[in-house]
């Protein structure tokens, strides 16, 4: 029979607090190289990310120094200089042309996107008397009244013979005269005059009209409250009173310019008399 001092009782008591320290300080290397290893997958995470973002540009410049289209709207590109991409602007009119790396006229440049821009109205690349309403780059195909082409001038409907139309395919509809003894009627002067005027009074309107009284909704095309042959082209906030082509009123129905005898103008201002059918080309 064996008999236990109090030494012996003491020694294993020693044993296994050291058992037990020996398990802690394992115990806690490892939360410690656990807690470490987390802090370096997200430190390189991190510089990733970083690496990703570089300048802010990755998918705009495909080297360093050159122009490049915007993928989304074709009337701006990006100037790229050492990896940093500028954004740029196209004249009006104009779009960039990825081939030549410069901007052209819109019947030279292939455009990928039918909305020239985030938001407005563009010629369409298939028909004369269409036109495409872009909202946040979402097309949608207008048209115009019968006898009517879009003029991306004016931003409106108009007369055949107001209009330049040039198709990519190589459909072309020229402004036309009449006669070589018309020659020189044309009144696109007069009425670029007209839209010059129109502008002013559009800028003293503006200052007068609170956008809530002239616009229903937040976008659209919407009738001048007193005359027939202006309308307010309205878009999140802003406001811009426009005036018809002459001969044309502004159709509350279709939100469009449209020829006068097919307009009901009601209690509307009826300032430009409409044009007979024998003018109506």
């Amino acid at each position: 029979m064996k008999l236990y001092t109090s030494s012996d009782n003491f020694n294993n008591l020693s044993g296994d607090l050291r058992n037990m320290e020996i398990k802690d300080t394992l115990l806690a290397i490892l939360i410690l190289l656990s807690i470490t290893l987390i802090a370096i997958a997200a430190k390189d995470e991190d510089e990733k990310d970083d690496d990703d973002d570089d300048d802010g540009q990755p998918d705009y410049c495909p080297d360093p120094n050159g122009m490049y289209p915007n993928p989304t709207d074709c009337a701006t590109f990006f100037n790229c200089v050492d990896g940093q991409a500028i954004a740029m602007s196209c004249a009006p009119g104009l779009l960039f042309d990825p081939e030549t790396k410069m901007c052209n006229f819109a019947n030279q440049v292939k455009c990928k996107n039918e909305c020239r821009g985030p938001n407005g109205m563009f010629p369409s690349q298939h028909r004369c008397d269409e036109f495409v309403l872009c909202t946040n780059n979402k097309p949608k195909v207008q048209r115009c009244k019968k006898g009517l082409y879009f003029d991306a001038n004016l931003q409106v409907c108009n007369y055949k013979d107001q209009v330049l139309c040039t198709l990519p395919g190589g459909g072309k509809k020229n402004k036309t005269t009449g006669n070589d003894k018309d020659k020189g009627k044309n009144k696109g002067g007069g009425m670029m005059m007209e839209d010059m005027a129109a502008k002013m009074r559009a800028q003293k309107e503006l200052a007068m009209a609170s956008v809530r009284s002239v616009c229903p909704k937040a976008r659209g095309l919407f009738a001048h409250a007193e005359s027939c042959n202006m309308y307010y082209q309205c878009y999140d906030g802003e406001v811009l009173a426009k005036t018809c082509p002459e001969g044309l009123l502004f159709d509350e129905e279709t939100h469009s310019c449209a020829y006068g005898k097919d307009v009901e103008c009601g209690e509307r201002r009826r300032t430009s008399k409409p044009k007979s059918s024998s003018e109506e080309k």
